[in-house]
């Protein structure tokens, strides 16, 4: 999904394409020799960036991992500028959150932002939203690829936060390093919580029939072994870390879905190499009377 930057200018100048890559230069985070700029379509040569108007027609900057569109609008006496992107991360997010600054900055005008391009909806001078990405974004943006657990078998990604970048590994290194002993911990657990399911699906609790609990046979009996539950019947993909409250400690959750229940997901929360809790999301919402939210099957 696109976001979108609007920038309402304060004085009304005829920019450039060269106008604008000048100020971008001056930010620091890029060469311009990476940014393929098209207007209308067409690529622009950098020599000829002092001839391309911003203030007719579709620019589109391209760099290595997302497209930034600047458009200009006349609205009666109401002009503005719109800075759209789904470069939410990386290069790309720079260059998004930099393009309206610099135009910001080239107009004297205010930035906002209403639909998520920013976290925070309002309005800032250029050089006031430029300083607030520096400092609240670009030390959590850097690349979260994929990796391999071999206790699990499983591919994990690693969902988005706002964490500094070692912490982050420290935790992306205690998942690939967890011990069979720990994993089957996991299983023992999970194998729990499939069975206090059945049971109160089976006693008509309303909270857990809304998952449907699948089939007339149950897939988790007493005699399955734990060992053999992943990952045929549960497994655990996706890596959350919150910023942490103590980085002397390594906390994380690892999030996933169970076969046994439609549409149930599951999370299985450690700290320190040790298995503090399984069972409902965070997210989750439950009734404040629902004692749901305090079962650990850990």
């Amino acid at each position: 999904m696109s976001r979108t930057f609007q920038v309402y200018p304060a004085i009304d100048p005829d920019l450039t394409v060269n106008d604008l890559m000048e100020v971008l230069n001056s930010f620091g985070l890029f060469d311009p020799a990476e940014i393929a700029v098209y207007h209308d379509g067409k690529q622009t040569a950098p020599d000829s960036f002092g001839q391309v108007s911003l203030n007719i027609g579709l620019t589109c900057m391209e760099i290595a991992d997302g497209l930034v569109f600047i458009d200009f609008h006349r609205w009666e006496n109401h002009n503005y500028w719109c800075i759209e992107s789904r470069a939410l991360e990386g290069i790309g997010r720079s260059l998004f959150v930099a393009a309206a600054c610099a135009i910001a900055n080239l107009t004297d005008g205010i930035v906002n932002s209403g639909d998520g391009a920013w976290e925070h909806a309002g309005d800032y001078h250029g050089a006031e939203l430029w300083q607030a990405y520096l400092t609240e974004e670009l030390p959590f943006d850097y690349p979260r690829e994929r990796f391999f657990c071999p206790a699990m078998h499983e591919e994990v990604f690693i969902q988005y936060t706002k964490v500094q970048r070692a912490y982050t590994e420290r935790c992306v290194e205690a998942v690939k390093q967890m011990s069979g002993e720990l994993f089957l911990a996991v299983c023992e657990a999970a194998k729990r919580y499939a069975l206090w399911m059945y049971a109160q699906y089976e006693s008509g609790n309303p909270y857990v029939q809304r998952y449907e609990v699948m089939g007339d046979t149950p897939l988790v009996t007493p005699e399955t072994p734990a060992d053999q539950m992943a990952p045929d019947l549960f497994n655990l993909f996706r890596l959350v870390i919150d910023p942490p409250e103590d980085e002397s400690h390594v906390c994380f959750q690892l999030e996933g879905e169970c076969e046994w229940a439609y549409k149930s997901r599951i999370t299985a929360k450690f700290q320190d190499g040790r298995l503090v809790y399984l069972g409902i999301p965070d997210e989750v919402n439950l009734p404040e009377e629902h004692p749901l939210e305090k079962l650990n099957f850990a």
